[in-house]
């Protein structure tokens, strides 16, 4: 068989599949508040690393961190250096996003924060993860340690594997924002 037919049938074989992917995804479309949470959660509790989104004046800055998986609340604790960039970024604007990714099934997630630097003794001891000696040896108490309090406001989701995939499918994140204490779709 010649090259180009070859070529020409993968073509078609990968157009089906795109258009049964698609088709399988819209029908199975779920976007509830209580399906994003729980997609979000999942997703996060199986990704060890995010990456955290500061603005450095004019442009983004993205850094790979370990954080701790998400309190009750949704709130997130990330450990990092008090002189760092990530920590000037946040004192400036008070603000940062988390973004994490489960190629396995799919999945994104996006959280948008309200930010914060946090170096009284008893948060960092309570939000001190030990593979963190690796940077801080003395522990919690080492000087060059604080936590990164992140205190979601907003969270996009797309999971393929739970049928999170708004309109126009592929496009869109399905998107719940944090209204007075309570989770609400976005318009």
């Amino acid at each position: 068989m010649a090259p180009s037919s070859i070529s020409r049938i993968r073509g078609r074989v990968v157009q089906r599949m795109a258009s049964w992917y698609r088709r399988n995804g819209i029908r199975r479309t779920d976007v509830s508040t209580e399906s994003i949470l729980h997609a979000a959660r999942s997703t996060i509790d199986r990704s060890r690393y995010c990456v955290l989104v500061t603005s450095a004046g004019d442009v983004p800055a993205a850094r790979v961190v370990q954080p701790r998986r998400p309190d009750d609340e949704f709130i997130i604790h990330i450990g990092t250096s008090p002189t760092s960039n990530k920590a000037g970024d946040i004192r400036r604007t008070g603000r940062a996003a988390l973004v994490y990714t489960d190629y396995r099934r799919g999945a994104g997630v996006t959280v948008r924060c309200a930010a914060e630097l946090l170096g009284d003794p008893a948060t960092r001891r309570r939000h001190f993860l030990p593979v963190w000696r690796a940077f801080w040896p003395a522990g919690p108490d080492d000087p060059g340690f604080v936590v990164l309090r992140c205190i979601p406001t907003a969270i996009e989701v797309w999971d393929r594997s739970r049928g999170i995939t708004p309109a126009p499918f592929g496009l869109a994140a399905a998107r719940i924002d944090r209204v007075g204490g309570t989770w609400t779709l976005a318009a």
